[in-house]
């Protein structure tokens, strides 16, 4: 038996939830490894293919085994047992769906959650490597993101240069 068929076998004894924590820790696995790609400290590229593969069949089992349970039930509206559905029988897929929908936002909550602490960090070392080069003046700066100072703060720093240019000039005008 190959590799790619045990692992599928394997992918597919696997239970919802275990299947949701590997999905989960697939998706930050393959975030982790494109933010090292973007920082160029990736040596195999491939990993991201196998990655994204592994995240494909995962998503492709879960997706089958809701096919499975909206067949289960007939079209009279009965659950696989017998009863109705969500009226005492087997949970019902529309609260199976929910539970998986509230998985897949905390799941992206957490993934929103490490793109902003590694976003954070990046921003802190690029204030540290602005304060370690000698001052440059503001011809020697080609862009805001070169001088590692944010948007916002780029922004309101020309706002108060442009009030200080208006306060200047009024001075000059009283003094002639």
């Amino acid at each position: 038996m190959s590799k790619l068929a045990v692992e599928r076998d394997d992918l597919r004894s696997c239970d919802d939830d275990e299947l949701d924590t590997r999905l989960i820790n697939s998706r930050k696995e393959l975030f982790n490894l494109r933010f090292q790609v973007a920082t160029g400290r990736l040596d195999n590229v491939a990993r991201i293919e196998q990655v994204r593969r592994q995240v494909a069949r995962i998503l492709a089992i879960q997706r089958a085994r809701e096919i499975d349970a909206a067949e289960a039930i007939d079209a009279d509206g009965y659950d696989a047992e017998g009863g109705p559905d969500g009226d005492g029988g087997a949970p019902s897929i529309e609260r199976k769906e929910r539970r998986r929908l509230r998985r897949r936002a905390a799941s992206a909550h957490a993934e929103v959650a490490a793109g902003e602490a590694a976003a954070a960090e990046h921003a802190e070392a690029a204030q540290h490597a602005a304060e370690a080069q000698p001052e440059a003046g503001a011809d020697e700066v080609d862009s805001v993101e070169e001088a590692g100072v944010g948007e916002e703060e780029a922004v309101s720093q020309d706002s108060e240069d442009a009030q200080v240019d208006v306060a200047e000039q009024a001075e000059l005008e009283e003094g002639e």
